[in-house]
This record gives structure tokens, sequence and C-alpha cells, in this order.
């Protein structure tokens, strides 16, 4: 009877034992939490290389646009609010694309109709051609969205001042 009992005694701590092991997690790396980012939206910061802030937002106001075509209209705008914070005016922006493809992000400053025109301050590319007024006509990185997923880290230098615009339409 004993020997039974030590048996049975052995036999529930290995169980327990081996439940124990069992429910143990083995992955010792960090769990990345990648951001997910809204279908079809890109998404970035705009860091503008001056402070000269256009104050009458009566007149105009910033856009980001997304052109499928550059030079050409815009497939999609929204607006955008710079912020200063430590001397440095920056904007985050969130756009929606219309749908998959390759798309040219600028900035501009816009005067609302009927006196229409756009200054451009910027357009998504490497730093130093994103503010160039002498690459202004040629082809620039594109924002590529695939299978609808949205993508970030869609970030560009601009000016803020339309008399450093690097492009009036």
């Amino acid at each position: 009877m004993k020997r039974a009992l030590r048996r049975i005694t052995l036999f529930v701590f290995f169980i327990i034992t081996l439940s124990v092991y069992s429910c143990k997690d083995d992955n010792t790396n960090p769990v990345i939490n990648n951001p997910t980012y809204d279908a079809n939206s890109i998404n970035g910061t705009i860091t503008f290389a001056d402070t000269n802030l256009v104050k009458d937002t009566t007149a105009g106001k910033y856009y980001v646009a997304l052109f499928g075509t550059w030079f050409g209209q815009p497939s999609r705008t929204t607006r955008i609010y710079p912020v200063k914070s430590g001397g440095k005016y920056t904007a985050n922006y969130k756009i929606i694309a219309p749908g998959d493809g390759n798309w040219t992000v600028a900035i501009a400053w816009v005067i609302s109709p009927p006196n229409y025109k756009s200054w451009f301050l910027g357009v998504y590319d490497t730093p130093g051609r994103d503010t160039s007024r002498a690459n202004i006509s040629e082809q620039h990185l594109k924002a590529s969205i695939s299978g609808g997923a949205g993508v970030g880290n869609i970030n560009f230098n601009s000016y803020l001042d339309t008399a450093n615009s690097i492009f009036v339409y």
C-alpha cells in the first residue's frame, strides 16, 4: 500500500511539474509592436526648414496633396496644421489614397477660389531634393500603397514661408 501511494504521489508530482513547464513562455524575445495604419493611408511628419509661418489663414491654408501624376491635379488633399515645438515647426499628416499605386506627396499653401493659387513648399524626396527648386519637375520618391495597406514614415522637409516656395501654380 505504501509503495502504491508513493508511486501515485510521484506520478502526481510528475504531472504537476510537466504542466508547469509546458505552460512556461519560451519566447525570450521582446514583442515588437509595429504600428498599423488605416487602409490606403499615407502617414508621416513634415519638418519645416524655416520659422516664418503664414499667419493669415483666412486667405489660405496648408495642405498635403497626393498626385498620381506629377504635375497634375491632386488626387487627394488634406489640411495640416504646423505646430511649433522647441523652436521648430512640424506637422503630422495622414491622407487617404484613392487606392493602390505610387503617389507623389507634396505640401502647398493654397489660396482659396476665386483667386486660386498654390505655393508648393516641399515634396517627399531625399533630404535636399525635397526643398530643391532645381529638381521640382523631376520624378520624386513615391509613397506606395499595395493591397490597400497603409504606409508610414513618409517624412520630408519643407518650407513654411511662401517666399521660399519651390514652385508656384
